[in-house]
């Protein structure tokens, strides 16, 4: 069973295994979109002393870390069962994702990298075919076995997070939502800005003047006026349609700004709003008041 730290992290280090053109390094570099370190063609003869460094050594914020072994020839296939016998006798806790596809597509993922140099007389069907077979040892020992055949780099990305995290790939974007006054400047690290000053000015109503978009009579005041209702619901469908679209680009944050004249009022009560929407989404999202200085709410459900 995988170690449970004090902050209720899963350590677990998840083995990569698979035949040439099966996706083993598209897999790595997916894992570190999704922030789990990966080690990339690891002799299996060096995977012992390997875990044992990780088990001295702290593991991702994840918990995870994922080695894809070096399978070269069937003396590998040999010493990685042997390794795999040791690391259960020492209960270091481990998982086989085992990464296979068809054949002709292997082939052509092979011809198709820069580093291929192809050998005088060597059959490359035959030779894949023949790392299949010789990785069927370890095949029966993997917990997810994955046909990479029909999957792009960002459904790839998306199945792994769902069989890692059990959460979707897309929805592990970070969206950061900012308020912000255009009398004090532009915004400038948002990557979408959106304007609020279509909505009536608290500022101008007296027993308003003095609140900010915290405080509930405020922010019904903001809510209650004509659009604003329309603008928040649009801008939430369209930041959950676009959020998706960043990640598969490997984006992990997504920088939103909301502006009014002075950031107190309008752009303060709306980004709550927003922030509350795409919380309930399933997305991870802070809000931040840039005039205020502050965090005023980090929701990561």
């Amino acid at each position: 069973m995988p170690g449970v730290r004090s902050d209720g992290a899963v350590e677990e280090i998840i083995l990569l295994l698979g035949h040439g053109g099966s996706g083993r390094t598209e897999a790595i570099r997916a894992f570190d979109l999704l922030g789990i370190p990966g080690v990339d063609n690891l002799p299996p003869q060096l995977l012992e002393p390997f875990a044992g460094f990780r088990q001295k050594k702290s593991f991702s914020e994840e918990g995870l870390c994922v080695v894809a072994l070096d399978m070269a020839d069937d003396e590998a296939v040999s010493a990685a069962s042997e390794a795999l016998d040791k690391l259960e006798n020492a209960s270091v806790p481990y998982r086989i994702l085992f990464l296979e596809c068809q054949p002709a597509i292997a082939k052509e993922r092979i011809q198709g990298k820069s580093s291929y140099h192809p050998s005088a007389g060597t059959d490359l069907s035959a030779l894949i075919q023949h790392e299949k077979q010789m990785l069927q040892p370890l095949r029966f020992r993997a917990s997810e076995v994955l046909d990479t055949s029909q999957l792009s780099i960002y459904d790839l990305q998306e199945r792994l997070s769902s069989l890692i995290k059990g959460t979707s790939f897309h929805r592990s974007i970070f969206i950061d939502i900012f308020s912000f006054g255009f009398k004090y400047g532009p915004f400038l690290p948002a990557d979408i800005v959106f304007d609020v000053r279509f909505i009536e000015n608290p500022y101008y109503v007296p027993h308003l003047r003095d609140l900010t978009g915290l405080d509930r009579e405020c922010a019904e005041y903001v809510m209650e006026q004509p659009n604003t209702t329309f603008f928040v619901e649009t801008l939430v469908s369209l930041l959950s349609t676009l959020a998706p679209s960043y990640s598969r680009l490997g984006k992990a944050r997504l920088r939103v700004g909301i502006g009014c004249t002075g950031g107190q009022h309008r752009s303060v009560a709306v980004a709550e709003r927003i922030g509350a929407e795409i919380d309930r989404q399933g997305f991870r999202v802070a809000v931040h008041h840039r005039e205020r200085g502050t965090v005023q709410s980090d929701c990561t459900g």
